[in-house]
């Protein structure tokens, strides 16, 4: 119980203090690696975003395409007389 009650007291000032001390080109290393990390992810989310919209808009050309075969079609039951209102 009593090691519970100093971790939360304490816990998140040694939290604060892990970061002070080491070497700063370690540090200087991993941000360089993040900023790569992180354009890395930025241009795949990027990437899967275009390949997204490209098949949407694949996929309503299709849809228009469809949409209009139908319309024909009715234009030409239509004009034949074949097609009844009820």
């Amino acid at each position: 119980m009593a090691a519970f009650v100093a971790k939360q007291m304490l816990g998140s000032k040694m939290n604060a203090v892990k970061g002070l001390g080491g070497n700063d080109s370690e540090d200087g290393d991993t941000k360089d690696k993040d900023d790569e990390a992180e354009r890395e992810r930025l241009e795949a989310i990027k990437e899967a975003e275009d390949r997204r919209k490209e098949k949407h808009r694949k996929m309503e050309a299709e849809r228009e395409n469809m949409r209009q075969d139908i319309r024909d079609k009715v234009r030409k039951q239509k004009f034949n007389g074949s097609l009844r209102y009820f």
